[in-house]
């Protein structure tokens, strides 16, 4: 099948979204919750009552507190929860619903889903899990039978706790051309207590590779400066009376002095200008994660070459050797990018029935 054909399964032209009320939970995560607010909206939903789904913490430090993930269970998690869901209850108790969209783990009670469905009889919800579940989140997961679809963008994860493997999505983007100023670029985090997070280390080879093969390269990872909010001050008490570091603050002082160390963040507006800019994208996954990350996927939908260590992307539909390169990231002192990577035609990939608006109408669907 041509790349440039869209599989007919896959696109759905049905729009279960316009003239319903909407309720959206989701993550604040680079300003994706109102990308996908503002896309219900154009699909048509008459309302749309989106809220962020913090709960113990920001999702940066939801990670760091897989640390102390015993302290967290049984003491923290179950008062947190009931506070949760009880002021989300009165935000939300005189709303008309149609459809419920969590794209979020769960952080309610389970109560909280019989209680939405007495109060809104013909309400749809739904679930889209974009982050792995891991020993923090495994905690709900005998909530995902209560939800009339649950999907997950893991297929590890769809398989083990039976939910619908799908993709994420990429946002809509302006399709003008620029002038190519790099060969490759990589926009990233460093992920905190992340187990064996890589990313210093496969950027330092990177970096090396681009040295030696005169490669024009822009490399951008972001180390979390301390936050102030209250949240993270729970996190300095727990960490003062169990002893603990954080893998980031080694981190700091280990790549502080290369090129790509960096301690702010880039708007999606740069990131997506950097991106125009470069032959091809690099996407380094967090470590046994098998989802492929909005990264990823934009820089298909984008029409660029793509350098990855996600091997499950060869899984795709869409996999093309001549526009995606995948590399070890378990043997990183062996890694390469061949400069005949970037010299092979570039075969523009469709993946439309990605691109959020097609994304919302298959999962609402």
């Amino acid at each position: 099948m041509p790349h440039n054909k869209i599989h007919p399964m896959k696109m759905n032209n049905t729009n279960n979204v316009k003239g319903k009320n909407v309720l959206l939970l989701c993550d604040e995560f680079h300003g994706y919750n109102k990308k996908i607010k503002e896309a219900l909206l154009q699909l048509g939903a008459n309302e749309v009552y989106s809220y962020n789904s913090k709960f113990i913490c920001s999702f940066r430090t939801r990670r760091e507190i897989k640390t102390f993930r015993g302290f967290v269970k049984w003491l923290i998690f179950p008062w947190r929860r009931s506070l949760w869901t009880y002021q989300f209850k009165r935000q939300i108790k005189n709303k008309k619903i149609d459809t419920f969209l969590c794209i979020s783990f769960p952080v309610f009670k389970k109560s909280f889903i019989s209680w939405l469905r007495k109060n809104n009889p013909d309400i749809k919800i739904i679930l889209f899990l974009w982050d792995n579940i891991d020993e923090l989140k495994v905690y709900y997961s005998d909530y995902y039978k209560k939800f009339d679809k649950a999907y997950s963008f893991d297929r590890n994860d769809a398989k083990k706790y039976g939910l619908i493997y799908h993709p994420d999505f990429y946002l809509p983007f302006d399709r003008r051309e620029e002038d190519l100023v790099y060969d490759l670029s990589f926009i990233g985090s460093f992920c905190g207590l992340s187990r064996a997070d890589n990313r210093g280390e496969i950027l330092k080879k990177i970096q090396t590779i681009c040295y030696q093969k005169r490669l024009k390269s822009y490399l951008f990872l972001r180390f979390s400066d301390t936050d102030t909010s209250g949240d993270n001050r729970l996190i300095s008490i727990i960490k003062r009376f169990t002893n603990k570091d954080t893998k980031s603050e080694h981190a700091k002082v280990q790549y502080s002095k290369e090129p790509f160390y960096k301690e702010y963040s880039l708007t999606l507006e740069e990131v997506e200008d950097i991106q125009r800019k470069s032959k091809a994208i690099v996407d380094i996954n967090h470590i046994d994660r098998q989802g492929l990350t909005i990264n990823a996927i934009t820089a298909i939908a984008m029409g660029k070459k793509l350098i990855t260590t996600n091997a499950r992307i060869n899984e795709e539909q869409f996999y093309d050797p001549n526009m995606i390169l995948i590399i070890d990231e378990n043997n990183i002192e062996n890694i390469d990018i061949p400069k005949e990577f970037f010299e092979k035609k570039n075969i523009p990939i469709d993946i439309s029935y990605l691109r959020l608006d097609n994304w919302l109408k298959k999962i609402i669907e």
